[in-house]
């Protein structure tokens, strides 16, 4: 494997994971999800990051 096949798949792997996040953000108002989905994934990024996500949303 060389330098240039490296350096390609870095580059390839950085604009999915871009695309990936945009799209996020742009599609959160077409996409509904459940009450049930919403506090299963609040409590894995919670668990993933560490943090706890309702100090985020108190005022």
């Amino acid at each position: 494997m060389n330098t240039a096949t490296v350096w390609i798949g870095i580059l390839v792997f950085a604009c999915g994971s871009y695309a990936l996040r945009v799209s996020g953000v742009l599609l959160r108002a077409r996409v509904m999800l459940s009450g049930f989905a919403e506090k299963t994934l609040d409590r894995a990024v919670t668990a993933r990051s560490g943090c706890d996500l309702d100090d985020l949303h108190r005022p």
